[in-house]
């Protein structure tokens, strides 16, 4: 019994490394969306990449909320204090 559960704990501790080493990697980065008025949230997320993927899903809820009268939103996507996207969404109405 003694070898299965030193087994299991070695199992455990490699998946805590694991995920130890993963928690470290990742990085805070802030999503600022603005209408006239602005809003601000942080993730943290592993890279820049996924941080576009959560922008783009962002900017479709966006999307949806723009009123046919015409509109602009803007989400900027900063890693730490240094932004590194942003995406604008606009509307307007021609007749």
């Amino acid at each position: 019994m003694n070898s299965i559960t030193t087994v299991n704990m070695a199992k455990i501790i490699d998946r805590n490394s694991l995920a130890s080493r993963l928690l470290r990697s990742m990085v805070r980065y802030s999503f600022t969306i603005s209408d006239g008025d602005t809003f601000s949230d942080t993730e943290e997320l592993p890279d820049d990449e996924m941080a576009w993927r959560q922008a783009v899903h962002t900017v479709r809820d966006i999307e949806s909320a723009l009123p046919s009268s015409g509109g602009e939103w803007s989400l900027v996507v900063a890693r730490g204090d240094k932004p590194i996207y942003r995406i604008v969404v606009r509307s307007e109405k021609l007749v």
